[in-house]
């Protein structure tokens, strides 16, 4: 959650989130296979709730969800990644 409120909140940035794909509350059963790779976009909090709002461009299941800081935390990658898209 601190992480994703100093970006979003504080350095108006809205980072990538390397997530497992099956592993989201969304696509759990619609998904095959462990361990897919897939990218959400985080762009909105709620510290007060302990939410996350992220976009998710996968066509079935996508658009926007807002989830617990902490389901989310259990579905990133190793490291807990987030990646910035900049131009040069």
């Amino acid at each position: 959650m601190d992480r994703i409120s100093t970006q979003v909140g504080e350095l108006h940035k809205a980072p990538v989130l390397a997530v497992w794909m099956e592993q989201l509350p969304w696509n759990k059963g619609k998904v095959k296979g462990k361990k897919v790779g897939h990218a959400i976009i985080a762009y909105g909090y709620d510290k007060l709730a302990g939410t996350i709002t992220v976009y998710d461009p996968w066509k079935p299941t996508g658009g926007s969800h807002t989830v617990k800081a902490a389901t989310l935390a259990k579905v990133l990658q190793p490291g807990g990644n987030m990646y910035y898209i900049s131009k040069s």
